[in-house]
């Protein structure tokens, strides 16, 4: 993965990610980023769900703090995601 792109990351655990998953997203639970190779440039832009939100937070500051510069956090996560998207 090269230069500005924009990605989705999803921080779940192996078994909600086989439940259903946005087939455009990266899944690296979120207890793995710190050893994990991240497979996006510093550059780029990474939208970072999980369930609900709360480990979706703690990987925005685990990937700040590897040097990633923009990171959003979608804080309603997964759950909350329209039928449409999942």
């Amino acid at each position: 993965m090269t230069g500005k792109e924009e990605y989705i990351l999803d921080v779940r655990n192996e078994e909600e990610w086989n439940n259903g998953h946005l087939d455009q997203a990266v899944n690296i639970p979120h207890g793995k980023l710190l050893n994990e190779n991240i497979p996006f440039n510093k550059e780029d832009k990474i939208y970072v769900h999980c369930q609900s939100g709360v480990r979706s937070s703690i990987a925005v500051g685990i990937l700040e703090n590897k040097g990633f510069e923009n990171v959003v956090n979608i804080r309603e996560g997964y759950q909350d995601f329209p039928e449409s998207l999942k």
